[in-house]
């Protein structure tokens, strides 16, 4: 068993449910999200013949993302405390008690996903839930999503639909992230080509 997210980009409405159930359980202070949703937005306007602004192309989307879990996580090496560890069942989790706040797992993490709680003064990021997984029960983030599109699933044995629309998340990763992103209908496979961009505010991240 190996668990992950899949994400279905297509359902999502951006409501940030997510982000506030997984700040509610965990009690995170400002400034400190384990979940982020991402506005992406793409296209162009232009003038028609009597000079009117036309859409040409314009959509948005938003995309949920947390800790990746990966498969090869390099912030497991990076800790000389030892103090994050990886289990059997894919979860990586930071052990608080031995974290010293050295950050040196944030600067190596690629994904951004390892927040700096200043008042506790410790390294933190999203560990899963795992206290409710291990009693069979789902992440926070996961029961809260209204639109259903974000889930726990057991990529072992998680039959990937519609293949060509769903990738691995942040693509070509070397850490082998365990997030499965369904793109949304708008989007181009690949990548959108380079276009698109992040429209939220640093402080709404």
């Amino acid at each position: 068993m190996r668990y992950g997210f899949y994400f279905d980009a297509d359902q999502c409405i951006g409501c940030k449910t997510c982000v506030m159930a997984c700040k509610d359980i965990k009690n995170l202070p400002s400034g400190v999200s384990y979940r982020r949703v991402y506005n992406i937005v793409s296209g162009t306007w232009q003038e028609d013949a009597c000079g009117t602004p036309v859409a040409a192309g314009v959509y948005s989307y938003s995309v949920s993302i947390a800790c990746n879990h990966c498969k090869e996580p390099v912030c497991v090496a990076a800790c000389p405390q030892k103090a994050i560890q990886k289990e059997a069942d894919g979860i990586v989790w930071i052990d608080s008690e031995k974290c010293v706040g050295c950050r040196l797992c944030a600067g190596k993490c690629p994904h951004g996903a390892i927040q700096f709680n200043r008042k506790a003064g410790v390294s933190e990021k999203c560990d899963l839930c795992r206290e409710l997984v291990k009693r069979r029960k789902e992440p926070a983030c996961v029961t809260a999503c209204p639109m259903r599109c974000l889930k726990l699933v057991d990529l072992d044995t998680f039959p990937v639909p519609e293949e060509h629309r769903t990738i691995t998340y942040p693509v070509g990763s070397v850490t082998q992230p365990s997030t499965l992103l369904h793109l949304n209908r708008r989007t181009d496979p690949e990548q959108e080509k380079g276009e698109a961009s992040v429209s939220n505010m640093p402080e709404e991240l």
